[in-house]
């Protein structure tokens, strides 16, 4: 099929005026998806500045540290529970103190074993988590 050369040019032209503005694919570089793609990290990022700014982001590391110390804090005081209430209440055997123990144990290693996954999926709560299986009763 032949075109008459004024045609073909002005086909030509309208196709490079497309590339110029960014409408038309070249290749594997679609500008205006490069471009929109751009504009969405850019507003991304202001928008994590301003979050950081406003105080409501903070760095892995440091709340990792905090976490940490509060872990270990934490843990301090639940090994104290069956000490103290050995000296609240002298009546109690060594064994039960033992299974006071036990209980804070695995308290503590499931808290240790947690990762960010069961935080999102706090709303299942497993039959461990509420202590199935333990001579606990509970009053309607």
């Amino acid at each position: 099929m032949k075109v008459p050369a004024r045609q073909a040019l002005q086909m030509y032209c309208a196709h490079l005026r497309e590339q110029a503005a960014g409408r038309a694919s070249n290749g594997e570089l679609d500008l205006v998806n490069e471009r929109a793609g751009l504009a969405k990290a850019q507003r991304e990022r202001i928008e994590m500045q301003n979050a950081v700014t406003r105080g409501e982001l903070a760095p892995v590391t440091l709340i990792e540290e905090v976490l940490s110390k509060a872990g270990g804090k934490i843990a301090g005081i639940l090994e104290g529970i069956p000490g103290a209430v050995k000296r609240r209440v002298p009546a109690l055997s060594g064994d039960e103190i033992k299974n006071i123990g036990a209980e804070i144990a695995r308290v503590r290693n499931i808290v240790a074993s947690m990762s960010l996954a069961d935080l999102r999926d706090s709303g299942a709560e497993s039959d461990e988590d509420r202590g199935a299986g333990s001579d606990e009763v509970i009053d309607a």
